[in-house]
């Protein structure tokens, strides 16, 4: 037999992340139709108007999609040229910010069929190589700090060795000894 509910405290179920309702009386989160509005976002379950949907997509973002639930489902960027330091954009048309004279900007981000973030780098030559030539550098700096560890590594190791061998008392010792260091 079902017990009688009777108070607001036994109504356990909340409008999920990025939904919402000022109806009374709902049984599911089905029910829930609000959907925080384009540029903004609700981590909060069981909020009741747009209003109550105080997270917004971060500065040089945007998004137009309607019931988010957190800020890096603002997967729209301010294109190439552009930024903007506002909060809760829902276009890139919303992106005021021009980069100054003399000034440019060689990365966007935008999102793609999958919905997901892209790179969109365009390079012009001095960009391009700077860029490769420090990259190059740092991936040449670590394969040689990599070959001098593991050169230190494998002297000690045969230093370490050849002392164990020398320590050896007799033939039978230095076989157990050969069979470890295996």
């Amino acid at each position: 037999m079902e017990t009688a509910r009777i108070s607001d405290d036994e109504c356990k179920g909340r409008c999920s992340a990025g939904k919402f309702s000022s109806k009374e009386g709902l049984s599911s989160d089905e029910q829930c139709m609000g959907r925080c509005s384009a540029g903004r976002y609700s981590l909060e379950n069981g909020i009741s108007s747009n209003d109550e949907c105080k997270g917004r997509c971060f500065a040089g973002s945007f998004s137009s999609e309607i019931g988010l639930s957190s800020n890096v489902q603002c997967l729209g960027r301010c294109s190439i040229g552009k930024f903007s330091m506002e909060v809760g954009l829902t276009a890139d048309s919303e992106c005021l910010g021009r980069c100054s004279a003399g000034k440019f900007s060689s990365v966007s981000f935008s999102r793609g069929p999958t919905g997901y973030s892209y790179y969109h780098i365009h390079y012009d030559s001095s960009f391009s190589y700077l860029t490769l030539s420090l990259l190059f550098l740092c991936l040449l700096f670590f394969i040689l700090y990599t070959l001098r560890v593991l050169s230190r590594f494998a002297l000690s190791r045969r230093k370490l060795d050849s002392r164990l061998m020398h320590s050896a008392k007799d033939d039978a010792q230095r076989e157990d000894i050969q069979k470890n260091l295996v």
